[in-house]
């Protein structure tokens, strides 16, 4: 494309320098005509008198039109082959501060759906073996493969935010299915330890092996259905407010956001009603710094700095 480019530039000016010497017109209309020419756009608002004049007319046109051509179809080129690598996941991403998906399985889709519903919109980056991009959006990354060190700096795991190590259903055992898991975790913590990870687990029993593969956060799937199930059976219509406010296109949301620095020093319970009438959210739990979420704490309990609050709102508040 460089080289095309500059001989197509040397084109223009040769034949302008000519068609000034031989038909005596000012360097500016010698330009305009050698461009017009070359595109074989031909105006025809200047045009050669002359029989050598005429001759570099011939020239730029016949070989204006193959170097335009192959400098068009050199660029689309160039864009198809860059849209192929990123669909084909084998070139290096430049996405910062994304959440990096390791593996696909059937929950796949509907987590980075849901991801992309999200105000924040996230950038999302697929790791996974798979033979294309699972999704054609500008937001989406893909790369081949299974986590490797290849694969996460094609990934720019460096660089991003979150981890979400999914499960490998073509794994039939369970146990096995979760190791699979506990690996990719760790080996994605030790490429970058900073990374927040969240892994999802089949198998209730291989949560007591999670904190070896330093994950941050757990999702077990039989738990996760078991209460669900067991809340419905014992309070009707139970899971359907539990699932609602987990699809980003149901209204309601559950947010976790800091605790307003006017609240540092006030109780839980006498900030209720300032959540909902400012920023109209219900507050469900408070995490204090460096401890676990306690939902529904005491109305009593004492807001510190750096304390978070989980909230449920329409959209993410600006506390």
């Amino acid at each position: 494309m460089l080289w095309v480019g500059l001989l197509s530039l040397s084109l223009v000016v040769a034949g302008a320098y000519a068609f000034k010497v031989l038909e005596g017109h000012s360097v500016e209309e010698s330009l305009w005509w050698a461009v017009v020419t070359t595109t074989t756009v031909g105006y025809g608002d200047f045009y050669p008198e002359t029989t050598a004049g005429r001759v570099v007319g011939i020239v730029l046109m016949l070989t204006g039109i193959g170097l335009f051509g192959g400098m068009t179809a050199g660029l689309a080129t160039a864009i198809l082959e860059h849209r192929s690598k990123l669909d084909r996941g084998v070139k290096q991403l430049k996405m910062k501060d994304h959440i990096l998906i390791s593996g696909w399985n059937a929950t796949g889709e509907d987590i980075v759906r849901e991801i992309l519903a999200d105000p924040l919109e996230r950038d999302v980056v697929v790791v996974a073996e798979l033979p294309e991009r699972p999704l054609g959006d500008d937001h989406v990354g893909f790369v081949q493969g299974e986590i490797s060190e290849r694969t996460l700096e094609l990934s720019n795991a460096s660089t991003a935010e979150t981890a979400l190590v999914l499960g490998d259903q073509n794994i039939a055992d369970l146990a096995g299915r979760d190791a699979k898991t506990l690996i990719n975790a760790l080996a994605i913590k030790n490429y970058n330890p900073a990374i927040y990870t969240c892994i999802q687990l089949f198998d209730p029993k291989s949560e007591a092996h999670a904190e070896v593969s330093q994950a941050d956060e757990v999702v077990v799937i039989g738990a996760l259905a078991g209460g669900l199930l067991s809340r419905a059976a014992l309070d009707h219509g139970s899971s359907k407010a539990v699932l609602s406010l987990l699809r980003a296109d149901e209204g309601e949301e559950i947010y976790r956001v800091t605790v307003p620095s006017a609240w540092v020093g006030k109780n839980f319970g006498e900030s209720l009603g300032q959540a909902k009438a400012e920023w109209d959210m219900l507050m469900i739990g408070v995490e204090p710094a460096n401890q676990e979420l306690i939902i529904n704490p005491s109305g009593s309990y004492t807001f510190a700095a750096g304390d978070m609050i989980a909230v449920i709102a329409e959209e993410r508040p600006a506390v």
